[in-house]
This record gives C-alpha cells, sequence and structure tokens, in this order.
C-alpha cells in the first residue's frame, strides 16, 4: 500500500490541538490499518479546524458515525458501482457530485463493492461551520443536518474544494487568507444549496468604501507578515463573512488577491530602489512571500516578467 505520511498535528491556538488529534485518532488511523485504501494523503490547516484527505479505493465499507461534517466530492469520470445511505436515501457516486454528510450518522453500502473510485473529503466540527455562518445558521441551514436524500451537482462546491485542496499544501504567508476566504465561501454555497431561490444578493452598503479603505490600509502596513483573513477582518471592523462580500463589491476582487497585488507593487518598490543591494530571498521576505522562488512564481504570473529581469529594465 502506498500510504502518504501522516500530517503534523496543527499546535496553533487552544482549540486547534484537540481536533487535530480527534482527526487523527478517528480518521486517519483507521486509514492506516485499512488494506483498501491506496494513495491517501491528509492536509490539516493549522489556524481552522479543518482537514481534507483525498483517497482512491477498491472496497466500498460501510463507514462508523463521526463526529464532523464531511463533504464529500466524486472525482471519478464514471460512476461508482456501488450505492451510500447516510440515512436519507441510497446515493450512487456520480462524477463531479458532491454528499454532504452531518454529524454523527453512519453509513451503508450495497451493489458492487469491489470497484474503483476516488474522494476528495473536507471534514470540518460544527464549531467552525457556526463560526463562518453566524445567526444564518439557524435561519437558513436547518437543511445541513438532514441526512443526504440525494447527491448534488454544484460547480461552485466542486472549484471551491478542489482549491482548498491545492491552496492547502502550501505554507507560503498569503496561502492562510487563501484558504480562509475559500473556507467561507463554500459554506456560503452549502447554506444556499437549500434554498428554493437564492438569496437576494445585498445591495451596496454605503460603508462599504470605508471598510474597504480600513483593510487595505492594514494589509499595506504589514505585507512583510503573515496574515490572516481574521485579522484583516478585525482591523475593518467586521466580520470575514462580511468583509469578503463588501471587499468584492467595492474593488472586484478578493482580499487575497488584492494582497498579493501589494506584495507585488511593494516588490517592485524595492526592486527600483535597492537594485542588487537586496537579494531576492531578502525582498521575498520583505514583501510577505516564503523565498525567492516563491515571489518570482508569484511575480511573473502577475507581471509576466521575473523579478530580475524588472530589475534589469529598471
Amino acid at each position: 500500500m502506498n500510504q502518504s505520511p501522516s500530517p503534523t498535528p496543527a499546535s496553533s491556538g487552544p482549540n486547534q490541538q484537540p481536533f487535530s488529534s480527534h482527526f487523527m485518532s478517528k480518521y486517519v488511523q483507521p486509514a492506516v490499518s485499512d488494506r483498501d485504501f491506496r494513495n491517501v494523503e491528509y492536509r490539516l490547516h493549522n489556524r481552522r479546524s479543518v482537514a481534507l484527505y483525498r483517497c482512491s479505493r477498491d472496497f466500498a465499507t460501510p463507514s462508523t458515525p463521526k463526529p464532523d461534517f464531511m463533504l464529500r466530492l466524486h472525482l471519478n469520470k464514471f460512476p461508482a458501482q456501488h450505492e451510500v445511505n447516510y440515512g436519507g436515501g441510497w446515493l450512487k457516486r456520480m462524477p463531479d457530485s458532491y454528499v454532504l454528510a452531518p454529524p454523527n450518522v453512519d453509513s451503508r453500502v450495497r451493489g458492487n463493492l469491489q470497484n474503483h473510485f476516488t474522494s476528495l473529503i473536507l471534514v470540518f466540527p460544527e464549531t467552525e461551520l457556526r463560526q463562518v455562518a453566524g445567526e444564518l445558521l439557524d435561519a437558513e441551514g436547518k437543511h445541513l443536518w438532514q441526512p443526504p436524500s440525494k447527491e448534488l451537482h454544484d460547480t461552485s462546491i466542486s472549484t471551491l474544494m478542489r482549491q482548498l485542496w491545492e491552496s492547502s499544501c502550501s505554507s507560503a504567508p498569503a496561502e492562510s487568507v487563501l484558504i480562509e476566504g475559500t473556507f467561507i465561501s463554500l459554506v456560503g454555497r452549502l447554506l444556499l444549496s437549500g434554498q428554493q431561490k437564492r438569496l437576494a444578493i445585498p445591495k451596496y452598503e454605503s460603508s462599504a468604501s470605508l471598510i474597504t479603505s480600513k483593510a487595505l490600509n492594514y494589509m499595506q502596513d504589514r505585507l512583510s507578515e503573515k496574515l490572516t483573513l481574521e485579522e484583516i477582518a478585525k482591523a475593518a471592523g467586521v466580520s470575514r463573512s462580511y468583509l469578503i462580500r463588501v471587499f468584492a463589491q467595492a474593488t472586484g476582487k478578493s482580499v487575497h488577491a488584492r494582497l498579493i497585488e501589494l506584495r507585488i507593487e511593494r516588490a517592485k518598490q524595492l526592486l527600483i530602489q535597492y537594485g542588487r543591494n537586496m537579494t531576492l530571498d531578502q525582498v521575498a521576505l520583505a514583501c510577505g512571500f516564503w523565498d525567492g522562488t516563491h515571489l518570482t512564481r508569484s511575480f511573473f504570473e502577475h507581471v509576466g516578467i521575473t523579478p530580475q529581469q524588472f530589475r534589469e529594465n529598471s
């Protein structure tokens, strides 16, 4: 069996270690001893009590109840040959379909259990859902606790899940903001999944410019730091979900995208001002990038040339 190394338990914050220990014991350890699993990779996010894992299996088995929400995305390009029931109905894993299983439900399986299938799974506790959704959870999110009666298709859910997976493997400073923003957006889509009609898009708030200005000033003053979305929202005096909405309304961009632009702009200033008196690693650290390689990759994506070429042309 090809087993990827188990993740290092998260250690930041008083509530992180218990979830990490719980996840390791309830999710990782059973898979380690399960010979039907192949190529299992786990990723924990240090700043949030969320975890992802991607696994391939050749044999479907029922699962015991877990105390967390489990969002499963079927990655195969063909339907699975078995069906799963989380208490609400029999579900056949169709390509790019997802299922949200609430806490403390078990699953049953039927059909051809010996078939290959691959899943991307997000696990998170109820506390994370409540922290993000706030009062909306009681008003609009009651359906999230219902056993799934059908599998769903939503390109946004699929895209956000894949984006979470890709960004969770990076330790770059800006990725933490991206992960938090993506998770908040994902919770928003899950809340909408139970609506007969989409929730009305709020009108442009009159305070959006002031909130956005505070967020931008906070980021501008701390470009060398490992900023989180929570810190930026707190500086702007609003919640993370509210900041994401008004920031996009005011700028047409996400907080993460604008943060990267600010870091690139600062890098340009340093390259022009100090030339070869600063190494690319020094410029990178001063602008919040992980190292010179990370700076070069992001710089090229946004500017079209490398920092070295920019410095030579300046």
